[in-house]
């Protein structure tokens, strides 16, 4: 839970004026200011900083439309002031992958003798009556 977080991003607007909008991620508002020329990656790796999400699994939505690309500016998207930005995705904690390759096989013949066991043992068990 990161909570309310005000981040400003006016060293790397292009001379435009500042303006505040606000990334929503799961309960939590993110509020930031930024200028149109303010490219949208420096505005993901904020977002990855604060929230954890990597700027790879991250889905930004305004208005009910997809901010897919990295080098555009907010103003390119239609991002101004008191934009509302719906953040989705995961944090790399969430994320956890296995260090080795996952032997599909194998997973299906433990899954398989867990079952059978399971069986057994109800099998083996005396019966109430």
């Amino acid at each position: 839970a990161w909570g309310k977080k005000f981040v400003s991003m006016n060293m790397f607007g292009l001379g435009d004026s500042e303006f505040q909008f606000t990334v929503k991620f799961r309960n939590s508002n993110l509020n930031f200011t930024g200028k149109k020329g303010t490219k949208t990656i420096i505005l993901r790796k904020a977002i990855e900083k604060f929230t954890g999400v990597p700027v790879d699994s991250q889905l930004l939505v305004l208005k009910g439309k997809k901010i897919e690309e990295n080098d555009g500016g907010l103003g390119d998207f239609g991002i101004q002031k008191g934009s509302l930005i719906m953040l989705i995705g995961n944090t790399e904690k969430e994320i956890q992958f296995p260090s080795t390759p996952v032997q599909l096989d194998t997973l299906v013949f433990e899954e398989n003798n867990n079952q059978a066991r399971r069986v057994s043992r109800r099998l083996s068990s005396p019966l109430e009556i």
